[in-house]
C-alpha cells in the first residue's frame, strides 16, 4: 500500500484506486498485487482496533478509514473483474467486521459508515454478493435502527447511508421486498413518527426512507395503469402480508397525524399513492379511506400553497399533480366508497387557468418545456377524478366541459367523460343523448377545422374519434355515419403521419356501427385498401379490427385484386432475410392477418398447401435460428392452422 500512503496527502484516493485498478495495462497481475497488499492491511487495521477496544477513540481511525474507502472504489474502479471476484468474499468479511464492531460512538460510527457504503458498492457492482449479504445486512439494521431511536448521531451518520444500501439490495434482490416491508418500514414508521418529525434536522432523514419505500412498494405492487387505459383498466389483486402486526391501526393513524408536519418535504408526496394502496391491502375499511381523504388533502394543500414565484415550482407542482393523479387512479380501482373532496375540482380548475399565465411569465421561460408535461398530467387528474367520482362526475361536467376542457386542449378528455357518465339500463337516457349529442358536434366542429391545428392538436383529435366510439358504446350510433363522411371528405388532408390516424377512426366507427350508405362505405375501403397494402401498421390492425367484427363481409366487400396484392405483399415479407427488427411489428401483424383469413378463403387450398405451406415452414426455420420470439410465435400459429386444414 505504499502508492496511498505516500500520495494519500496530495492525490485524492479515487485517483489513486484509478491508477491501480482502472488504466488499461494495469493487467491480471497488477490487479493481484494491489488487492492483495489492500487487503493484507485492511485486515492487520481491524485486528488493532480490535486490540485497543476502547469505546471512545480508535488509535488507527485514520488508517483504516482510508483503507476502507479505498477498498470501496477499488470495488467501484477494478477493471479486471474477472480476477476480483474471487476476492469478494474477502472484503465483504472485512465489511461486516468493522459494521459488527460493538461501540456505537462516533469514531466507530464514521468506520461503519465507510464500511456499509463498501457493501453498497459490492452490491452495485457484483449483484452476485446481494445473495449473502442480506440476511446480515437486514439483522445489522434491526440493530441501527433501535440505535437510531436512541442516539441522534448514529442517524446523522448512518440512517441515509443505510437507505441507499436497502435500495440497491431490493433492486438486485427483488426477494427482499416483502420481508424489508414487514421488518423495516414498521420500525422506520416508528422512527418517523418519534424522532424524525420533531425537527426540521431530519429533513433529508425522511427523503431517504421515502425514497426506499417507494422502491419497496414499486417491488410489491404492480405498476398503475395510465390515466388514458381507465376505460379498459381493472383491478390485480395483491396479497396481504400481515403488516397490522407489525403496525397495528393506531400506529399507522399515528403516521397519518406526522402530514402536516411535512409540507415542506416534497418526496413524501410522491409516495402516497402507493402508502394508500398498501391500506388497502392491509387495513381496508375506515382505514384504507381515512388515508386516502388525508393524502388527498395533503396533496391538494400543497398545490393550493405554491406561490409559483420561482422556476423550481414547476418542477414541484408536476410532481404534486402526479401524485393527485395516482392517488385518484389507486381510489378508483381498489372500488371502495370514496367521495373525492370538491376542492380536488376546484384545485385543479385552478391550475388550468394559472398554466397560460406561467407561459407567459419570462421567470419560467428556462422551464417552459416542462409546461406541456404539467398540462398532460392535469389532464390526467381530471380524467382519474371522474372515474373515481362515476356518475356523480355529472354535477361537474357541465363546468367541466364549459370551463375546463377546452382549455386543456385534449380533445381524448371527452371519450372519458362519456364512459363515466353513461347511463344504465334502469337511468333516464335523455341528458345522456343531449352529451353525447354536444360531444359529437364540438368533434365535428375540430374536424372541419383540422387543417388550422398543429401536428400534435390534429393526431390528438383525428386519435380521438375511436375514444369517443368507445367511451359512448351503443349512444354513437346515430352520428356515426356523419362522423364518417366528415372523415372521408378530409382523407388526403394534412402530413401522412395523419392518413394513418384516418383508418383507425374510420375503423372505430365501422365495428361501432357498420355503414351502410354505399359510396361511404366505398371511400373507406379504398383508404383501409390503399394502408394495408402500403404495410401501414395501422391499416393491418385496422383489417384485423374488421376480420375480428365481421369476416365475410371483409372478404366479400374487399374486391379480389385487392386481396391478391395485400397476399403478394406477405409472401414478400416471408421470403425476404435476413428480418430485420423495426420491420418485426409489421410482420407479426401479417402473420396473424393470414392465420384470421384461413377459415374465410375459397378456392386456395392448392396455393395454400404448394406454396404458402412451405415458405412458412422455411420462414419460421430461419426466425426460430435468429431467435425473434414474437415472430417465431405468429408463424408458429400460420403453420399449424395451415396444417390443420
Amino acid at each position: 500500500m505504499d502508492a496511498l500512503w505516500t500520495n494519500a496527502g496530495s492525490m485524492p484516493i479515487a485517483d489513486i484506486v484509478k491508477a491501480n485498478v482502472h488504466r488499461t495495462d494495469v493487467g491480471e497481475a497488477g490487479t493481484r498485487a494491489w488487492t492483495d497488499a489492500l487487503l493484507a492491511d485492511l485486515v492487520a487495521q481491524c485486528d488493532l482496533v480490535d486490540s485497543s477496544a476502547s469505546p471512545t477513540a480508535i488509535p488507527n481511525e485514520s488508517q483504516l478509514g482510508t483503507l476502507l474507502s479505498a477498498a470501496g472504489l477499488t470495488i467501484r474502479y477494478v477493471t479486471e473483474t474477472s480476477v476480483f471476484k474471487s476476492y469478494l468474499g474477502a472484503f465483504e468479511a472485512v465489511f461486516l467486521r468493522v459494521l459488527r464492531l460493538t461501540h456505537w460512538t462516533k469514531p466507530y460510527l464514521g468506520l461503519k459508515m465507510v464500511a456499509l457504503r463498501g457493501c453498497t458498492r459490492l452490491m452495485e457492482c457484483f449483484e452476485s454478493t446481494s445473495a449473502s449479504l442480506a440476511p446480515v445486512l437486514l439483522s445489522w439494521t434491526h440493530t441501527l435502527l433501535v440505535q437510531c431511536a436512541l442516539d441522534s448521531l448514529s442517524t446523522q451518520l448512518l440512517f441515509r447511508p443505510t437507505c441507499e444500501l436497502l435500495n440497491v439490495l431490493v433492486q438486485t434482490q427483488p426477494s427482499a421486498a416483502s420481508t424489508l416491508l414487514t421488518e423495516v418500514l414498521p420500525e422506520i414508521l416508528e422512527l418517523h413518527t418519534s424522532v424524525f418529525v420533531t425537527s426540521t434536522d431530519y429533513h433529508n432523514d425522511i427523503v431517504e426512507w421515502n425514497t426506499l419505500a417507494n422502491v419497496v412498494l414499486d417491488q410489491l405492487f404492480p405498476a398503475l395503469p395510465s390515466a388514458r387505459q381507465l376505460m379498459t383498466a381493472t383491478a390485480s389483486s395483491t396479497p396481504s402480508r400481515g403488516l397490522p402486526s407489525r403496525v397495528p391501526p393506531a400506529t399507522w393513524r399515528a403516521f397519518l397525524e406526522t402530514l402536516p408536519s411535512l409540507t415542506d418535504v416534497a418526496s413524501i408526496a410522491a409516495i402516497l399513492p402507493a402508502l394508500y394502496r398498501l391500506a388497502v391491502v392491509e387495513y381496508g375499511g375506515d382505514v384504507a379511506n381515512e388515508t386516502f381523504n388525508l393524502f388527498l388533502s395533503h396533496l391538494l394543500d400543497g398545490l393550493r400553497a405554491l406561490p409559483w414565484d420561482h422556476p423550481s415550482q414547476l418542477e414541484l407542482g408536476h410532481g404534486l399533480v402526479e401524485s393527485v393523479r395516482d392517488l385518484l387512479i389507486a381510489g378508483h380501482l381498489q372500488q371502495q366508497a370514496l367521495a373525492p373532496d370538491a376542492d380536488v375540482f376546484s384545485t385543479l380548475e385552478a391550475l388550468v387557468h394559472k398554466l397560460p399565465e406561467l407561459a407567459k411569465d419570462r421567470m419560467f421561460k428556462g422551464v417552459k418545456a416542462m409546461l406541456p408535461d404539467l398540462r398532460d398530467a392535469t389532464t390526467e387528474a381530471f380524467i382519474a377524478l371522474m372515474y373515481c367520482m362515476g356518475r356523480d362526475f355529472w354535477d361537474l361536467q357541465a363546468a367541466f366541459v364549459r370551463d375546463v376542457a377546452m382549455k386543456l386542449a385534449d380533445p381524448l378528455v371527452f371519450g372519458d367523460v362519456l364512459f363515466v357518465l353513461r347511463p344504465s339500463s334502469d337511468a333516464k337516457y335523455e341528458p345522456y343523448e343531449r352529451l353525447v349529442s354536444t360531444t359529437v358536434a364540438m368533434l365535428q366542429k375540430g374536424l372541419q377545422q383540422l387543417h388550422r391545428y398543429s401536428k400534435p392538436m390534429a393526431q390528438r383529435l383525428l386519435g380521438s374519434v375511436g375514444h369517443t366510439v368507445a367511451g359512448a358504446g351503443p349512444f354513437i350510433a346515430p352520428y356515426v355515419a356523419d362522423v364518417a363522411e366528415t372523415l372521408v371528405d378530409l382523407y388526403g388532408t394534412g402530413s401522412n403521419s395523419l392518413q394513418d390516424l384516418f383508418v383507425v377512426a374510420l375503423t372505430h366507427l365501422y365495428v361501432a356501427s357498420p355503414f351502410t350508405e354505399t359510396d361511404l362505405v366505398q371511400g373507406y375501403c379504398d383508404i383501409l385498401s390503399t394502408s394495408v397494402l402500403d404495410t401501414k401498421a395501422s391499416g393491418l390492425e385496422s383489417l384485423a379490427m374488421l376480420l375480428a367484427k365481421d369476416a365475410p363481409w371483409v372478404v366479400r366487400t374487399l374486391p379480389a385484386p385487392f386481396w391478391t396484392a395485400f397476399l403478394e405483399t406477405c409472401t414478400d415479407a416471408l421470403s425476404s432475410f435476413p428480418v430485420f427488427e423495426e420491420d418485426v411489428p409489421v410482420i407479426v401483424r401479417q402473420l396473424q392477418l393470414c392465420t384470421q383469413l384461413l377459415p374465410h378463403q375459397s378456392n386456395m387450398d392448392a396455393w395454400n398447401t404448394n406454396v404458402l405451406l412451405p415458405m412458412v415452414a422455411h420462414f419460421h426455420d430461419v426466425v426460430c435460428d435468429e431467435g425473434l420470439i414474437e415472430v417465431q410465435d405468429a408463424s408458429q400459429m400460420l403453420l399449424d392452422a395451415l396444417q390443420r386444414r
